[in-house]
């Protein structure tokens, strides 16, 4: 991950849990579901990572196309969850 998109997800955690709240700099994504179809040459990639704290989770869903790379992140906001919202497909 480069450091632009780094800076970017740090700063929309400040922007969803205030400033005081600790906010994880290095997010560790586990990733969820990457697809790729053929006809299209699309890719979809989707993430989630916790945020600090135990505040919640952030899902992150990523979509390539031959022309546009586009990103829409989610904040989950949760207490109780340890294992993830979304399970991994094995």
């Amino acid at each position: 991950m480069t450091s632009y998109w780094r800076t970017f997800l740090f700063l929309v955690l400040v922007a969803f849990l205030g400033s005081g709240v600790a906010v994880a700099k290095n997010l560790e994504y586990e990733v969820i579901e990457d697809v790729f179809d053929d006809a299209t040459n699309m890719r979809t990639l989707t993430e989630q990572a916790p945020v600090a704290d135990g505040k919640g989770w952030l899902i992150r869903t990523t979509l390539f196309t031959p022309h546009v790379i586009t990103m829409d992140v989610v904040l989950v906001p949760v207490s109780t969850t340890k294992r993830g919202l979304l399970q991994v497909a094995e």
